[in-house]
């Protein structure tokens, strides 16, 4: 068996997916291998649509949301779709790679991937073993109804009726939950990742973080909630890459109550310890916090997939929401002097996420090897 997991380097988070079920296949020594399915167009072609998709996100989200609602309203569910023929022109180099490397399974953990996969099947009759998609939002994206593969991944079972509705059939698909790496579980009590962050044992940690490049309103929701923590809470702002507004906040920083970082390696940690986030809904992101059964305030930053996954969320009563920076932080504020109702969250949490998706995917994939 040898595997390659198809991914899109447009975001993230489906890089992260992708890792995160290599990792089980890497320790169980079966080969594997990630590539971009942009690339097939060719390099440049992928650096330039993977630009202008993060610049369109970090500073025109209204725009990108516009851009994911036409997606949407378009009917890209036949081989005639604009859409469908640009990626598809990737197909043959894909098929190359595949034949090259010997590869007899593909998981696509993007549409593009998995569209440009479907060309490659259905145009030039590439016979694999078995093919998989892995949805990494909480709802059926535009483009996953034009892909013909052999399995269809979802995040949860609630979501069954959509992806039917989007002609995917039902025996096609299994919940199995959007895979998060095992470095997110950490094995620490959340004193004893408090210890690793240097962070008193009694204090109780609010995180404040949306996603790699530090999107949304941050700034205001960091400044206005720092003039509110009480003596035993702690906030601490991941900006990620954004430097710019890590240069912004550092002012705030106080060693007894304010925490501002920038790129870090110690998120599972972080998760770990903190008793509330305020976050971004990206697919990844949420399900990281998922996973770690924190908590969450959700920012409507980016309008499009991300309003679908704020939803999945609010409406299973495993996170809230609020619009403006002003009632972010009051309910904030609100959650952290009722425990009641951040444990009413957690349990919720507790009974959705009980195992490890990516190790469900892993086994599901060996079980149709035989």
């Amino acid at each position: 068996m040898r595997v390659l997991m198809l991914t899109c380097n447009t975001g993230e988070g489906h890089n992260s997916a992708a890792r995160a079920i290599k990792e089980h296949f890497d320790n169980a020594g079966i080969y594997c291998e990630m590539a971009d399915s942009l690339a097939f167009l060719s390099q440049k072609a992928s650096n330039f649509i993977c630009k202008w998709n993060i610049r369109l996100y970090k500073r025109a989200p209204m725009l990108f949301g516009f851009g994911y609602k036409t997606a949407e309203k378009t009917d890209i569910r036949h081989k005639k779709s604009m859409i469908y023929e640009i990626v598809g022109k990737g197909a043959r180099k894909l098929i190359k790679k595949i034949e090259s490397g010997n590869f007899d399974t593909v998981i696509c953990t993007h549409p593009f991937a998995a569209m440009t996969l479907t060309r490659a099947i259905v145009k030039y009759k590439l016979s694999l073993k078995r093919t998989y998609f892995v949805a990494t939002d909480y709802t059926c994206s535009p483009g996953v109804s034009t892909s013909k593969l052999d399995y269809y991944m979802i995040p949860h079972e609630s979501l069954i009726d959509e992806f039917m509705d989007h002609d995917i059939p039902r025996e096609k698909i299994f919940p199995s939950g959007i895979p998060v790496s095992s470095k997110i579980l950490s094995p620490l009590s959340g004193e004893e990742c408090k210890k690793e962050l240097a962070i008193a044992k009694d204090k109780r940690v609010i995180l404040l973080m949306c996603g790699s490049i530090g999107c949304g309103p941050m700034k205001v929701i960091a400044r206005r909630l720092s003039e509110l923590l009480r003596e035993n809470e702690m906030l601490v702002v991941i900006c990620g890459t954004n430097y710019s507004l890590y240069n912004k906040l550092k002012e705030l920083e106080n060693p007894h109550c304010v925490r501002i970082l920038g790129y870090t390696n110690k998120i599972p940690l972080y998760l770990n310890c903190a008793s509330l986030i305020i976050t971004k809904p990206g697919g990844l992101s949420s399900t990281e916090a998922a996973a770690s059964h924190l908590p969450m305030i959700l920012i409507d930053a980016v309008a499009g997939v991300e309003t679908h996954n704020m939803n999945f969320w609010v409406n299973n009563s495993m996170a809230k929401t609020a619009q403006t920076p002003e009632e972010i932080t009051a309910l904030a504020r609100y959650l952290m002097d009722n425990e009641d109702e951040l444990s009413k969250m957690q349990n919720k949490l507790l009974e959705n996420f009980k195992e490890s998706s990516s190790e469900k995917i892993f086994r599901f994939v060996l079980e149709n090897d035989k």
